[in-house]
């Protein structure tokens, strides 16, 4: 019965500006926006030195260029976000404050702010860290045991053996989900998880939503969030590389690309860095190099190291498994076990990188 439940149902679209657009035509959205950049306005006019930063007045209009700018974005969203009030200034309940408008259009954000289904991605703007002891504009703040957690039920967690081979999720444990989130997401959409019946869009919007505020536990915990590999990397065009999700990164397409002939030539006494054969057998010791610290002698490329979502796109090409993809019409291959040799020291590589990056070992561009 299940089974066939889900092949009646499509898997969950990307949310397009073409899906939000009618937002803005409902009073109480455009007023609670309206109020909220008029409040944001007035802290500044308080102080006389401080200058009104630009992106703290309402859109002229609605129309596309407002997904554009990142500034203006994350407004939105905030507003969208925030408390309510009615005319008289009264606090208004839970239930009249926008949650599913927020959750659309911070999926929207998430997923790359695009135009319709055909348009190019923008990558989304990091959401804003909150002060930890200002919690007034948080009443709708996502978290996980107030919002996430409700939406899995004790059945969910008793069915869920496995994720695709993977070790069990319990999805009651806030560090299972938030280790999972971007695996989850993928299951939702294709409404393949959890076990049952799946979610609503609604929902779904939730989940992703919370992943883009950084996986809070409680209003006052910050994570960077969890980018999917599609905003990883740019090409040298500096067109985004959009591979659905990682599973879909390719040599072909997004790793190659980012090898010049320069690299190649200066490589090949080694191996040839535009052969996939090459590439993939000794993907564990070009990682290695990728990720080292500036003043290593051992850096690769020297002169100009790769920037931070290079690095990263070819982590998780090399990360899919003992055989990674050659080419958009390779088929999909096993994880690698998770005491794997080559993947434990590629796991390590990236955790060092990252904190390169942290303590300004490393540039990130």
């Amino acid at each position: 019965m299940y089974s066939q439940l889900i092949n009646k149902m499509e898997r969950k679209p990307e949310v397009t500006y073409d899906d939000i657009q009618h937002l803005f035509k409902i009073e109480k959205v455009t007023k609670q926006i309206d109020n909220y950049f008029a409040e944001r306005r007035a802290r500044y006019e308080k102080k006389a030195d401080l200058l009104i930063p630009p992106g703290l007045y309402p859109p002229k209009s609605y129309e596309c260029d407002v997904i554009r700018d990142d500034n203006t974005c994350k407004n939105i969203y905030n507003a969208l976000k925030g408390k309510r009030f009615d005319e008289k200034g009264n606090l208004l309940t839970s239930d009249d404050n926008l949650i599913d408008e927020s959750n659309l259009f911070g999926t929207l954000i998430y997923e790359g702010r695009k135009e319709n289904s055909n348009s190019k991605l923008i990558e989304p703007p990091k959401p804003d860290k909150h002060d930890k002891n200002d919690l007034s504009n948080t009443v709708n703040f996502l978290t996980f045991s107030k919002h996430v957690r409700p939406l899995f039920t004790d059945c969910d967690d008793f069915n869920m053996s496995n994720l695709k081979g993977s070790k069990v999720i319990k999805f009651h444990i806030y560090e299972d989900v938030k280790e999972k989130s971007l695996r989850i997401l993928r299951e939702l959409k294709k409404r393949t998880m959890p076990p049952g019946v799946p979610w609503t869009d609604d929902h779904i919007n939730l989940f992703s939503a919370w992943i883009y505020d950084g996986c809070r536990n409680d209003i006052t915990s910050y994570m960077e969030p969890a980018w999917p590999s599609k905003y990883k990397a740019k090409m040298a065009d500096g067109d985004l590389v959009k591979p659905a999700d990682q599973v879909d990164l390719n040599f072909e397409d997004h790793i190659k690309p980012m090898f010049s002939k320069g690299h190649t030539k200066a490589m090949k006494k080694y191996f040839n860095l535009h052969e996939y054969i090459d590439v993939h057998r000794y993907k564990v010791e070009i990682f290695d190099h990728l990720s080292r610290e500036e003043n290593d002698i051992k850096l690769m490329p020297k002169n100009n190291p790769w920037p931070k979502n290079h690095v990263l796109l070819f982590y998780y090409w090399a990360i899919q498994g003992p055989n990674s993809k050659k080419d958009s019409n390779s088929e999909k291959t096993g994880p690698y076990k998770d005491n794997d040799e080559n993947y434990q020291k590629m796991k390590r590589y990236c955790d060092q990188y990252l904190k390169y990056i942290e303590e300004g070992r490393r540039k990130s561009k």
